[in-house]
């Protein structure tokens, strides 16, 4: 690469920087409803034009600024728990950021945000529990999705709700929740009749 395109580079780099940094920082005090354009230009002190040979549109902006966001999350290989402590941890830590973001149509782009970064590892695991002879009736991607995905729908209602359940409770409960989840789909072993809960009089 000669020293012009690094010249290029970090300047592509710089402005993006500039922009992502400047909506972060406007989704601290305003939804992302009332941020526009114009708004995030000024902040970050580039010009439209400039803007729009970046990105498409503010939205396209900020499922950058997402993704930044969950970068910061600590990636090392973690079991189930652990990746539910780390993403309420960073959901709690940004909160108001991401309460912003909910008042519009990127709800959805959160919750996925929010699920996908906890999915692969519990793929992971519940493969592992398979090989040790759980049996599930569903693909391990399958079950590990509807378990993510009511994870991150009860992490933005916690998050509307202004985080009014204690962080460690919050994660308590959710562990608690996706492990009996877990532990509800699993199959019996094959042949074995499935034994029906003692009739409550």
């Amino acid at each position: 690469m000669s020293q012009l395109d690094e010249k290029v580079d970090l300047r592509v780099s710089r402005t993006q920087n500039a922009l992502q940094t400047a909506l972060l920082t406007l989704l601290e005090k305003s939804p992302f409803t009332k941020i526009t354009v114009h708004t995030i230009c000024k902040s970050a002190g580039v010009s439209r034009a400039t803007f729009y040979m970046h990105y498409q549109d503010k939205y396209a902006l900020l499922r950058v600024c997402l993704e930044r966001l969950w970068g910061e999350m600590d990636q090392e290989p973690g079991d189930q728990k652990e990746l539910i402590r780390r993403v309420v941890a960073l959901t709690h830590q940004h909160a108001r950021l991401l309460k912003n973001v909910t008042y519009n149509d990127s709800n959805q782009e959160l919750s996925q945000m929010l699920s996908e970064s906890m999915v692969i590892a519990m793929i992971q695991q519940l493969k592992e529990r398979k090989a040790r002879g759980d049996r599930y009736p569903v693909p391990e991607e399958i079950l590990a999705r509807f378990i993510s995905g009511g994870v991150a729908y009860l992490l933005i209602w916690w998050m509307m709700e202004n985080c009014a359940i204690p962080l460690e409770e919050m994660t308590e409960h959710l562990t608690v929740l996706a492990e009996h989840l877990e532990a509800l789909a699993i199959a019996p072993p094959m042949g074995e009749k499935v034994s029906k809960p003692d009739r409550v009089n």
